[in-house]
């Protein structure tokens, strides 16, 4: 499925005015502006900056954030949100969909009529779908007097993160007192998460979400049809790039999976890992890697004063680390591979 984009502006049009919309050409496509819907509700007035801001180009069902309270997810839920309406139908109004289930029906109809009806196979046990723990609330949906509320944002202030869509799991056999982070796939469908400790003193730091092997997953802060991703070892430090206006993603460990790279292919990889020197390592054998299996491939790496891209993101704020990343990424091929052993 895909968006269509002018079904979907007409919609913008009609729900907000003409007058109310503006359009942003970007690097990830043209993006559709309009005023903040939530205004209101989050600072007592209406906006008139256009911080809602709406792609049809990026994934299967185009996305939106609001900037103003840090809103976002698929265009389909938006209209969904709006209307009033199932997915289905949504669907139906602001995508290409219809004309290609005709097209399939045509082709369908003609191969039936050529060679008959195939027998059909014995249907597959269905997957089972990946459940958030009991007791688990997403924070942008709580009370700020919640003390839950508090305790995790609290956490994520001191690393200068946003709430975003992270959970808090407040009583759970396996997961309280941790910062949920949900990973979604290109659907929007939720397919693993992380559990993060918020007392530092707890003997796992780390709890994953069990029956999904971590490296059949990413974590994305979007998923744009093409262009360059900044693969990284954690969710946090994705989190920190897409902060500083890169589309990012965390592996989950210091090496990408055969099964990570396929997902990643068709885009333009800039390795991003820790500054250790397992982060080194990690990189200069990740790089190969992906050089070998044909993949256009960058590299920078975290100032030396700096663990990761998070610790950059809370010394120097999102306009640093992004003029950094800037300065310092470069190229990565086999010379860089040997510059990167040698100074190991």
């Amino acid at each position: 499925m895909a968006i269509d984009h002018d079904s979907f502006y007409q919609w913008v049009v009609n729900q907000f005015g003409e007058a109310n919309v503006k359009i942003r050409y970007t690097a990830h496509g043209t993006e559709i502006c309009t005023h903040s819907p939530w205004s209101l509700a989050k600072i007592g007035k209406d906006d008139r900056k256009y911080k809602l801001w709406m792609n049809t180009a990026v994934g299967d069902y185009g996305v939106y954030r609001d900037w103003l309270t840090d809103t976002k997810g698929s265009l389909v839920e938006l209209v969904s949100k709006f209307d009033g309406m199932p997915f289905d139908e949504v669907e139906e109004l602001i995508s290409d969909a219809t004309s290609l289930r005709a097209l399939e029906k045509k082709v369908n109809e003609y191969f039936e009529e050529l060679y008959g009806i195939p027998e059909e196979d014995e249907p597959e046990e269905p997957k089972a779908k990946v459940a958030l723990p009991e007791n688990c609330f997403r924070l942008r949906d709580m009370s700020p007097d919640n003390p839950w509320f508090i305790r995790a944002s609290d956490y994520l202030s001191n690393r200068k993160l946003p709430v975003g869509d992270l959970y808090v799991c407040s009583e759970d056999e396996k997961f309280s007192d941790r910062i949920i982070v949900p990973y979604y796939n290109r659907e929007g469908e939720l397919i693993f998460f992380n559990g993060r400790a918020l007392n530092p003193k707890q003997e796992m730091r780390y709890r994953k979400c069990e029956g999904v092997p971590l490296d059949e997953v990413l974590y994305m802060t979007s998923w744009p049809r093409s262009g360059k991703i900044y693969v990284m070892e954690g969710e946090f430090d994705a989190m920190s790039m897409e902060l500083a206006g890169f589309v990012s993603c965390a592996c989950g460990g210091k090496f990408l999976s055969t099964s990570q790279m396929e997902m990643l292919r068709g885009y333009e990889i800039v390795l991003a890992f820790d500054a250790d020197s397992s982060g080194l390592e990690a990189m200069i054998q990740t790089g190969m890697d992906l050089i070998g299996s044909g993949f256009k491939v960058r590299y920078v790496r975290p100032p030396k004063l700096c663990k990761d891209w998070n610790a950059l993101l809370a010394l120097k704020g999102p306009q640093v680390l992004r003029q950094y990343v800037e300065k310092y990424e470069k190229p990565y091929t086999q010379d860089t591979a040997l510059r990167l052993k040698m100074s190991a």
